[in-house]
Parts: C-alpha cells; sequence; structure tokens
C-alpha cells in the first residue's frame, strides 16, 4: 500500500513531504505504460500531488520514470519545490532536482520527465528500494520539499492547514524526530534478517536472486549539511562571484572547508563579504554543492574542461575522492580534438596526476597530434617527458591519488571545537555553560533549530537551563562535536554520560536519528548502571527503562565485576530501587526455572 506522510513542517508556508511508492506499481507503469497519481497532500488551501509516467529518453528510448509536482486546486500559485528520490544507503546517490514554477490551473505540473531509468528502480540490484517488514512490499520513496512563494490573499488571512490525503499526518517535532531515527542506515543488521517495522525502518539494497540483504559499509558515513538552503537562505552571511553571478554561503563553513583557495588578504572572512572566483558557474556549482553535503556529480553531466577546472579546485582543497571522480570522469573525454587546448590551457607541472593524464592522451594520439602546429606548444616540461617515454627513456607515471584526507565531519568536529565564525551561543545546564555554535549547522542537523532560525518558535523553547539538563561541560561539548560531524567516536574517551546526553537531546533537538543508533550501540551492562542513574536524573523515560533490564539482567555479574555497585545504587531514588531489584528477582526465578528445567530434561 502506498504511502504520503508528513515529514517537517519548515515554515507556515514550507513543508517536507514523503511519498512511499511499492515497486509493483513503478512495474506496472513499466508494462503497461500507464500513469500514476500519488496521493494529495496541501498547504493550506492549495492540494498537490505526484504524477508518475514512464518516458523514454531518445536517441536509445530507454525508459525513464517521469516524475512531476502536479496542481489540484483552481488558485494561480508560483511555488519552488525540491524532488528527490533518497537512496538510504549513501545519500550521494540520492537523486534531486529543484524547481522554481508558476502554476496556472488545475492539472499543471512541472518536474522531470527523465528522473532515473527504471530499470534501476526494478532491477535486483537497486539501492533505491527497501522492504517494509509489515506488509512485505517493497518501496521506494520520493520527497517533495514544497514552498509556496505566491498566494491570494484569501489565504494570506487564512491559518495554515497540512493535509495528506488519504494518510492525514499531524506533525510533532519529537515524533518526527523519532520517525527520522528510524529510518536506518544501511549497514544494520537484524537478526539475519531485513526489514522496515514502525520500531526499525531500515533501508537495504536488493542482492541477486530477488532475496534483500544488508549492503556492507564500504563507504564512510556523510554528514551533509542542507543544500541548497531553501528556508535557510536568509542565514548566509557572504557570497562568492562567479561569472557576473552570485552564490551565497555561510563563512562558518567556507573558512573550514575552502580555506586553502581564499585569498590571504580577506581572512578572517568579514560578515557580508564578497570573495571573486575565476571558473565557470556550473563548476563553481558543483563544487560548493561538495563543500556542503560530499555530493558527488554524475557522470555524462560535465565537459573535460569543467571536470579538470573541478579537479583543480578540489585538489586546492585536498578533496581526493573528489579528485578521484573527476579523473575517472575526464579520462576518457581527452581526445585529439580537445588534449592540445587543454594542456596549453590547464597544465601544472607540479601536479603528478595531471601530468600523467596529459602524457597518456598524448601517447594515444601522437600520430594524429604532431601533423597540428599546436604541438610545438606544449610546455616545455610536458614536451621534455613526452620524448623521453618516446625514446624509452622514462614510463609514463602511474595514477597516484592519496587517500581521502579532508570529510566534511572531520572539519565540521574543527568548527565545533574551534568555535570560529560562531553566530550563535547556547547556554546549556543550571550551571549555564555557554557554547560556541553556528545557526546554519544547527539548523541542518536540528529539527528545532531548522524551525526556530527563520521562524516563529517562542525563544522559550531554546531554553536548556533547567535541572533535567544537568550534564558536565565536557558532554555538551561532545555532544555538540557529535552533531556537527554527525558521528558518535565511540572508541575514544566515551563515557556513560556521553551516552545519555545524546539519548535526551535526540528528542529534545529533533535529530534524524544517526546520534542515538551510534549510542544505542555503545550501551552494554558494565555502563548500565550508571546508564540508570543518568536516565532518573535528566528524565529519560526510553533510557531508564532499558537501563532497568541491563542491571537487572546482569546484576550478580555486576557485583563481581563493579566494586561501586552498592555505592551507585544508593544513589537512585527509592522507587528506581525497587523496581531494579524487582527486576533483579525476576530474572533469578526465570533462571533457576531455566536450570531445573533442564536438570528434569
Amino acid at each position: 500500500m502506498e504511502l504520503l506522510e508528513t515529514v517537517e513542517v519548515l515554515a507556515n508556508n514550507s513543508v517536507r513531504f514523503r511519498y512511499s511508492c511499492p515497486v509493483q506499481i513503478l512495474q506496472t507503469i513499466a508494462r503497461t505504460d500507464t500513469v500514476h497519481c500519488s496521493p494529495k497532500f496541501g498547504i493550506g488551501d492549495h492540494l498537490w500531488r505526484l504524477h508518475l509516467q514512464q518516458r523514454c529518453a531518445p536517441p536509445s528510448n530507454e525508459p525513464y520514470l517521469s516524475v512531476h509536482l502536479q496542481l489540484c486546486t483552481q488558485q494561480h500559485v508560483v511555488a519552488q519545490f525540491k524532488l528527490t528520490l533518497v537512496c538510504y544507503m549513501d545519500t550521494r546517490l540520492s537523486k534531486s532536482s529543484t524547481f522554481r514554477c508558476t502554476f496556472q490551473k488545475t492539472g499543471s505540473a512541472w518536474g522531470v520527465n527523465h528522473f532515473v531509468p527504471l530499470r534501476q528502480l526494478t532491477g535486483a540490484q537497486s539501492e533505491f528500494l527497501y522492504r517494509d517488514e509489515a506488509s512485505n512490499a517493497y518501496f521506494i520513496d520520493i520527497e517533495v520539499l514544497l514552498m509556496v512563494c505566491d498566494t491570494n490573499e484569501s489565504q494570506r488571512r487564512r491559518s495554515l492547514s497540512i493535509s495528506s490525503n488519504p494518510c492525514p499526518a499531524n506533525v510533532d517535532r519529537h515524533r518526527d524526530a523519532d520517525s527520522s531515527a528510524r529510518r536506518g542506515h544501511a549497514g544494520d543488521r537484524v537478526n539475519g534478517s531485513v526489514h522496515r517495522s514502525p520500531s526499525n525502518n531500515q533501508r537495504f539494497t536488493q542482492a541477486p536472486g530477488n532475496s534483500f540483504i544488508p549492503s556492507p559499509l564500504t563507504i564512510p558515513l556523510r554528514a551533509p549539511l542542507l543544500y541548497p538552503f531553501e528556508h535557510l537562505e536568509g542565514l548566509a552571511d557572504m557570497t562568492f562571484e562567479v561569472e557576473g553571478g552570485c552564490f551565497k554561503a555561510h563563512r562558518c563553513i567556507v573558512a573550514a572547508r575552502m580555506r586553502p583557495i581564499l585569498p590571504a588578504a580577506i581572512l578572517p572572512l568579514q560578515p557580508g563579504c564578497s570573495v571573486a572566483i575565476s571558473v565557470s558557474s556550473a563548476v563553481f556549482s558543483a563544487f560548493l554543492r561538495y563543500i556542503y553535503t560530499e555530493e558527488l556529480p554524475e557522470q555524462g553531466v560535465m565537459s573535460a574542461e569543467a571536470l579538470l577546472d573541478l579537479y583543480l579546485l578540489a585538489a586546492a582543497c585536498e578533496f581526493y575522492d573528489l579528485c578521484s571522480l573527476c579523473v575517472r570522469f575526464v579520462e576518457p573525454l581527452l581526445t585529439s580534438e580537445n588534449i592540445l587546448n587543454i594542456a596549453l590551457t590547464r597544465f601544472n607541472a607540479a601536479d603528478e596526476v595531471l601530468n600523467a593524464l596529459y602524457l597518456s592522451a598524448l601517447l594515444e594520439n601522437y600520430d594524429t597530434l604532431i601533423q597540428d602546429p599546436k604541438f610545438e606548444e606544449i610546455p616545455g616540461h610536458l614536451f621534455r617527458r613526452l620524448s623521453l617515454i618516446l625514446r624509452s627513456q622514462e614510463t609514463v607515471p602511474p595514477i597516484c591519488i592519496p587517500a581521502v584526507k579532508n570529510t566534511l565531519s572531520k572539519q565540521l568536529t574543527w568548527l565545533a571545537e574551534s568555535g570560529e565564525y560562531s553566530d550563535i551561543n547556547l547556554t546549556v545546564g543550571p550551571q549555564k555553560f555557554v557554547l560556541k555554535a553556528h545557526r546554519f549547522v544547527l539548523a541542518s542537523r536540528c529539527i528545532l533549530f531548522s524551525q526556530a532560525m527563520g521562524s516563529k518558535l517562542p525563544s522559550s523553547q531554546l531554553s536548556f537551563t533547567s535541572e533535567e539538563f544537568d550534564f558536565s561541560q565536557r558532554a555538551w561539548h561532545k555532544l555538540l562535536a557529535a552533531i556537527y560531524s554527525h558521528h558518535i567516536d565511540s572508541q575514544h574517551d566515551f563515557s556513560a554520560e556521553d551516552v545519555a546526553i545524546v539519548l535526551k537531546m535526540h528528542a529534545v533537538f529533533g535529530m534524524d536519528g544517526q546520534l542515538k543508533k551510534e549510542a544505542d550501540e555503545a550501551f552494554n551492562y558494565q555502563n548500565a548502571l550508571r546508564m540508570l542513574m543518568y536516565s532518573t536524573k535528566h528524565q529519560v523515560p526510553e533510557l531508564h527503562e532499558r537501563a532497568i533490564k541491563y542491571v537487572g539482567g546482569n546484576f550478580f555479574t555486576l557485583l563481581q565485576e563493579e566494586p561501586q555497585v552498592w555505592e551507585l545504587v544508593g544513589e537512585l531514588p527509592q522507587h528506581t530501587v525497587v523496581s531494579l531489584f524487582r527486576t533483579v528477582i525476576e530474572n533469578q526465578g526465570f533462571s533457576k526455572c531455566q536450570s531445573i528445567g533442564q536438570t528434569q530434561l
């Protein structure tokens, strides 16, 4: 059964919806060439739906899935929207397109004619498919981020109403955060099987033989920020001037990620500053997207010259995964028609990767190029090496690109720890510790801050100084670094308090579930007693219940291994001690029953 749900209300005119489409519908579209429409969803007086059909792309006539957003009401409206085919294995593989269009009347539709080949969605190894445990059906997810930009006066006077027909969704910050948390990573394993359930909503790839198995985690976890900025565009505090155009950005992200290519004279970056970059708009757009999301460009989209310009930017910033992709894409594009011009305009004697790339192309096309007058203009260093190779006195150097060094996760961790370019001070705990933070990063990571930064959210909801938030300053700083990096380093200096603060603030901030998943994995019987103390002190019911079970089930083992057991138990409230020992007795009784049963057998 298909499902339409509201994921997040970003503003009073901007909502994120998710449409879960069964693969049977896609197979029917491919087989019968019919049209399918999603359930309707709405903002205010405007109702919308997704329009799916098959379209063939020339010249091969390969069938593609066509996805359009269609207006279902009479009013004229201007809307900005983003369509995303979600890949939960690796967000870089998700397919997205952004639009700003005028919908004139009922039935007006805008979108993508050739979104993705249908064979990629229905094939045995599609990375976009997942299995729903309840229905045992396979689905794809299409997200719609919709913002109504222009509407009539009657709607302006009305309050916002969100509808998802036939499945209405009540949007609540805490529930939506939990829903996001349930959308687990593709590397999760559940009792050897793969499924999606209300308590464990995991995405997996499909294996040959029409059976689903978890994909091994070979790609490091990504930490993408929101890009395009959408409702957070107002937080941008600098611009880049490229080919007469203007790209907005955030000083904190630019300083953390792009410092090597910034002129020293403009550092530190000042609010409202503008930086000129001498590359094409297409190249810089792809580079800026990578800066914010680590999304890599698709093959066949950029020319050889553009890929080389992108490579040079990436190499300067030591983004070696992007460098590797650019080299892989550009190598087959170097031909006898363009190699001379490229070698003349994009030569760097110090870059051995480019030297190896150019030398290979020059040698491959030598008989043709030697007749071109431009051949004599090849830079001397390159010409000398080419001559030595032709005389067998030197070999073509291998293309060697270093391992990934600078990642978004690592550089955002530095940003959290240094506090450079911070634009918000968070006061936390009864001691009123001050955390230097960055509004854009927090808004990209947490629903609470996403709603607060451009909104009418009461400032009281951003207060974290009550007794329930009484964590140490160290724990708060580690939490901030974990939020920025989208990862918990549980192998180094990671305590029970760190697990407790993640589980507590996950629901308060409305995070996507990645940190909660990692904190859950760090939970064990050895730290469960301290977890029980923190759950009582900080009012974390989920943690309290789980800790009681862990401690109660392993109490006698703890007595042997933990010398401070009775001291820690003595610090617990009376009702918690009663619950704990009731669990201990129940587990002891169950163990005795098991022993008696085994003896009788």
